[in-house]
């Protein structure tokens, strides 16, 4: 009897194991990542399916419901973006990448590069500081150490002045953040997307579904995003990191519409909340030093020389550079574990700055 509970069990696992090869195929989001999912399933099943129930992609329904659901926002933004004149056209066409991001490219915008810290949150701070009508907060990992009560301090000060401030943070990043610190938000009437009451990714066993986004939106006019989030190992006070190189930058122009609409969808998806007709989605033209500009792949096309800056670098395959020759390529690693012996850099034309 035993024997044939086990039995009928594991064809119940293999059942399963082929279910989520086909969930694998059809919602992966890479071919490299439905591939190894299948592979894994099928080869070791017994360990598999429990990986993939809380590591395998899944498209969620309502994500897809807040995207249909500001569809005239989009609207909106696409006429704001007449079409570029042919002085300023990307060599590279910029259709396929609106496809992706299902956003227009949008010229008008101005971005100031935020190197390290400080800067960063001296401009946020000074944003936060002259908000007239609302702050749109996310974050992956906000600390109860120094610059997070300064944070939370501008927050509150935005708050009594009768600025609308909403709040959000990654349940996993962070999930050190204390009570009192989101009490002390709340009774300042911030509105806060509670990280450890959210209960729709928990009810999909979704454990890998983070929001690493790091966003600061003042009033639609001027937004603020990049590599930075809010504690004192980012202002380089950690003994342990030391001096720590990152970038934020801040945008102004009709992009920051579209930075506001990926928080406005966020936050549906978090809280079930549609913010469109509460948020400004006309932040106008600027004075421009960036011809065209299409938020999340705000992107030019480089002509004589590329540089990129990254703590992170997982670098694709050699033949992925094509679109970069004859451009000079040069990748400066900001963190120490970085260690250029994995890429033979040289053989794609470019070279490493630490």
């Amino acid at each position: 009897m035993i024997v044939s509970i086990i039995l009928f069990a594991l064809f119940l696992l293999q059942i399963a194991a082929f279910w989520c090869a086909w969930r694998a195929v059809t919602s992966s989001r890479t071919p490299q990542g439905a591939v190894g999912w299948v592979v894994f399933l099928l080869a070791a099943p017994y360990i598999a399916v429990l990986a993939y129930l809380f590591l395998g992609h899944h498209r969620y329904r309502g994500y897809e419901v807040t995207r249909l659901s500001s569809e005239r926002v989009v609207a909106a933004i696409k006429g704001q973006s007449p079409t570029p004149a042919a002085e300023i056209m990307p060599v590279v066409d910029p259709a396929p990448f609106e496809k992706i991001a299902e956003l227009p490219a949008v010229r008008g915008n101005h971005l100031a590069p935020l190197i390290d810290g400080p800067r960063a949150f001296e401009a946020m701070f000074k944003a936060i500081d002259a908000a007239q009508t609302y702050v749109l907060v996310q974050f992956f990992i906000v600390h109860d150490d120094t610059l997070g009560q300064a944070f939370k301090d501008h927050l509150i000060a935005a708050a009594k002045r009768g600025v609308s401030v909403r709040f959000m943070a990654d349940a996993i990043g962070s999930h050190a953040l204390s009570e009192a610190y989101l009490d002390a938000l709340s009774e300042a009437g911030v509105h806060i997307a509670d990280p450890k009451s959210s209960s729709r990714p928990h009810q999909r066993f979704q454990i890998n579904y983070r929001n690493h986004r790091k966003t600061v939106i003042v009033d639609g006019h001027v937004g603020f995003t990049g590599g930075l989030n809010v504690g004192d190992e980012y202002m380089g006070r950690d003994p342990n990191f030391g001096h720590w190189r990152d970038t934020h930058v801040e945008i102004r122009g009709p992009v920051v519409a579209q930075l506001q609409l990926i928080f406005a969808e966020d936050w549906h998806w978090a809280e079930g909340d549609l913010l469109l007709e509460d948020l400004n989605w006309a932040p106008g033209e600027q004075p421009a030093n960036q011809p065209l500009l299409s938020w999340p792949l705000a992107r030019q096309t480089p002509q004589k020389q590329a540089q990129c800056s990254s703590s992170l670098l997982s670098p694709p395959r050699k033949r992925e550079y094509g679109s970069l020759r004859p451009t000079a390529c040069q990748i400066r690693i900001s963190s120490a574990p970085c260690s250029t012996r994995l890429w033979p850099v040289e053989t794609y034309g470019c070279w490493c700055q630490r």
